[in-house]
């Protein structure tokens, strides 16, 4: 079984984690702001797929306004932030 957890304290999360005796792989999550209108996310995934960085998930971490914020979990996150930035 695959379970995600977001956290805003990693230490915290890697704490509990290993208290309870649970298996766990920590990954580094990119976030992404971005407009809420169409083709924003294709653009996003047009410049991965451009630097050959696999996308392995996207969760909505939320709205303001006019604005996304998007958590990206990807298989090269220094290479996805070159990109993204």
């Amino acid at each position: 079984m695959l379970v995600r957890i977001l956290t805003d304290n990693a230490e915290a999360a890697r704490s509990a984690l290993t208290a309870g005796g649970i298996e766990f792989e920590g990954q580094e999550i990119l976030t992404q702001l971005l407009e809420n209108r169409a083709g924003e996310l294709a653009s996003v995934c047009t410049r991965l797929e451009g630097a050959r960085v696999n996308l392995r998930a996207i969760y909505l971490t939320g709205i303001v306004d006019n604005l996304v914020e998007l958590a990206l979990v990807v298989d090269d996150a220094a290479k996805a932030k070159q990109v993204l930035d």
